[in-house]
């Protein structure tokens, strides 16, 4: 596999594009946020029509977007970490200050919650959908390794609990859905996106293609020199999670029903040429319990199960709890077909 084809695929592993039947598409998006929120547009390049306002910390956004508001489909919001922690805000707190972490930590909550009503003027006033993108968590603790993980001292921890905060004050809005930025960059891998190492720990943002400093002794080279960058993946793959966060908001293209076989697929083997049955039929490497995993996910979220198997129904009712051993049962699907006509006819 080339880069070239690398590229058009990573960003759709999250949200795959296979099931997508109706062509609905954003008619506009307007984006609020800093310097992230614009790296956002011109790198990820969203494919419908979009404007961008620039929303600093302590700014008021006007009574109205630049376009009429009922043309857009939503609205994406980007807070600025450096607005809330400041640029020295982690590293000038001595270590062992759990006092004087916990006050940085509530300023920062502070200062999120007001950025969070400035920007969600639209959604409060009007009723637009608004998504919200969370704040990468940092790779690792820059004060060493061997100090408590679950400290505000940790930045690790501090963001991660900034996040949680985000999420908490979300639920005061209607209309209002968090992207979970940090989970799309941990499945491309932090290390090819983040800029933990290359700028600063609040600047909380991707990469820079940084140029070469041509005014050194020896020029140093551009940042994708030293690392293999995957930023343009990053941005792609947080508009397909957006796209299809609107998809689902609208209801587009619902999985309503899923239908499996039996043999070698909801457990190993076929139950026909076997003497004996037991749980081991699932259990065995993980994988047919992981389907069995997944059916029950989807049955939680409202979707129909069906089984259509050739088969003997009579057997496949005894062996059924054997196998499954609680893990999933006959009653849980809506429609069981066991026989031996074509599947087509049952």
């Amino acid at each position: 596999m080339d880069s070239q084809e690398r590229r058009y695929i990573a960003p759709d592993y999250r949200a795959p594009r296979d099931l997508i039947a109706a062509g609905l598409r954003p008619r506009r998006a307007v984006v609020t946020g800093s310097c992230g929120a614009a790296e956002l547009l011109t790198r990820g390049k969203p494919d419908f029509p979009w404007d961008f306002v620039m929303f600093a910390y302590g700014g008021v956004l006007g009574d109205a977007p630049p376009q009429p508001l009922e043309t857009y489909d939503f609205h994406v919001l980007q807070l600025s970490m450096r607005h809330l922690v400041g640029d020295e805000g982690f590293s000038k707190i001595a270590q062992n200050d759990d006092t004087g972490h916990a006050a940085h930590f509530t300023e920062a909550c502070a200062r999120l919650e007001s950025q969070i009503e400035a920007q969600m003027r639209w959604n409060t006033n009007n009723g637009l959908l608004s998504f919200v993108l969370n704040f990468p968590v940092p790779q690792q603790n820059p004060n060493g390794r061997l100090l408590p993980r679950y400290a505000l001292s940790n930045p690790v921890h501090f963001v991660e609990e900034l996040n949680r905060h985000l999420g908490r004050t979300l639920e005061a809005y209607t209309n209002a859905y968090l992207i979970d930025v940090d989970g799309i960059l941990a499945g491309i891998g932090r290390r090819h996106v983040q800029d933990d190492a290359v700028l600063w720990l609040s600047h909380n943002t991707l990469m820079p293609d940084l140029p070469a400093d041509d005014t050194r002794i020896e020029p140093s080279g551009p940042a994708e020199a030293y690392y293999d960058l995957k930023v343009d993946e990053a941005m792609a793959a947080i508009w397909n999670e957006i796209e299809a966060a609107f998809r689902t908001v609208r209801q587009v293209d619902p999985v309503k029903l899923v239908v499996v076989d039996l043999d070698d697929t909801l457990w190993r083997g076929v139950l026909g040429d076997m003497e004996e049955v037991g749980q081991e039929m699932v259990e065995s490497f993980g994988w047919p319990f992981g389907i069995v995993e997944a059916l029950n996910f989807l049955k939680k979220r409202g979707i129909l199960l069906a089984i259509v198997s050739r088969n003997d129904p009579a057997r496949v009712e005894a062996a059924f709890p054997v196998i499954m051993h609680g893990r999933i049962a006959l009653s849980d699907f809506a429609c069981v077909k066991v026989g031996f006509r074509d599947k087509s006819a049952a």
